[in-house]
């Protein structure tokens, strides 16, 4: 049973082997609430139900587990699972969180995805493509017309010429940052598993409205990445330059 209390988040995948459903707070997920999968994909030896959604009867069953998820089956699993996703994002009064598009099931899921969740709401909170169908025209299409706001895994092979720059206005959102240097390296414990800590001399400082503090710094190695960190490091070290005066 749908309840409205608490529920504050709605992941969807689509794809992969476990096109899914599930809600979610800010402290954790729940359980998949929906499954769907095509027609042909029914379970011979579990019994069928029949549910009426809008002007389409579609065929379910419960799973077998102690979870309670129940699966849908549609001629289209991408389209079931887009159906069933705006009726509990409606439910709820709350937009698709995360969105999840895994593997290549369907070589037009990851396409169909980004237009409708694009058509659907203005950003995500969460959301990792990992698909080797995209072109660069989708990629670049939709890294210029939608915003992520926590999280952006992407994992797809584009062509050797495909560039997408990215400023550092965009990346920040409009949070201010600052170029420094220092004359000695800064050290930054990353992870309790590191045997030794990071060191960096120059690098932009970003400072959030809340208080905290952050570090971008430049890798320029062969993938030329770039690495965010955030104060205080594992071990508890603070920041320890003071603002800029202007």
């Amino acid at each position: 049973m749908l309840r409205k209390k608490q529920m504050e988040n709605i992941h969807v995948c689509i794809g992969g082997d476990y096109p899914s459903i599930s809600l979610g707070t800010k402290s954790r997920r729940t359980d998949y609430l929906f499954r769907v999968f095509n027609l042909s994909e029914i379970q011979e030896d579990s019994r069928i139900e029949y549910l009426k959604i809008g002007d389409t009867v579609v065929q379910t069953q419960k799973s077998k587990d102690e979870r309670g998820c129940i699966y849908f089956y549609y001629e289209d699993h991408f389209i079931g699972t887009q159906i069933l996703s705006e009726i509990v994002s409606d439910f709820f009064s709350v937009p698709i969180y995360r969105l999840s598009v895994t593997g290549d099931k369907n070589i037009n899921d990851p396409r169909r995805a980004i237009d409708w969740i694009m058509s659907r709401q203005n950003s995500i909170g969460r959301c990792s493509m990992n698909s080797s169908e995209m072109s660069d025209e989708d990629l670049k299409r939709f890294l210029d017309g939608f915003i992520v706001t926590d999280e952006l895994t992407l994992s797809m092979k584009t062509s050797d010429d495909f560039m997408k720059n990215l400023n550092l206005q965009t990346v920040l959102y409009g949070i201010p940052a600052i170029w420094r240097e220092t004359p000695e390296d800064l050290s930054y414990k990353w992870s309790d598993g590191e045997d030794e800590p990071r060191y960096f001399d120059y690098f932009f400082e970003v400072r959030n409205l809340n208080g905290a503090v952050a570090s971008i710094v430049a890798d320029n190695g062969p993938n030329e990445f770039f690495s965010l960190y955030v104060w205080p490091d594992q071990n508890g070290q603070q920041y320890p330059l003071g603002p800029l005066v202007q």
